[in-house]
């Protein structure tokens, strides 16, 4: 029997960008483990802090009362 292929170990995508790559739109690097301002190359380059959101906002989104109202309206 010949065992399976292994699995080539990628490394992991960031899960979540900083606030100005999130805002632009762009790609966000993770931070060199050497640098000493702690940010990615976006904000580094542009010499902006780099902060990071605490959590995923994936899947949430807000919804208003007001627009639900008028979109049952026009039904």
């Amino acid at each position: 029997m010949i065992p399976p292929p292994s699995r080539r170990e990628t490394p992991k995508k960031q899960t979540l960008a900083c606030h100005f790559c999130r805002e632009r739109k762009i790609a966000c690097s993770k931070p060199d483990p050497g640098s000493p301002t702690m940010s990615c190359n976006q904000c580094s380059r542009r010499n902006l802090p780099c902060t990071y959101p605490t959590e995923s906002r994936r899947g949430q989104h807000k919804r208003n009362p007001q627009r639900m109202r008028d979109l049952k309206l026009l039904l």
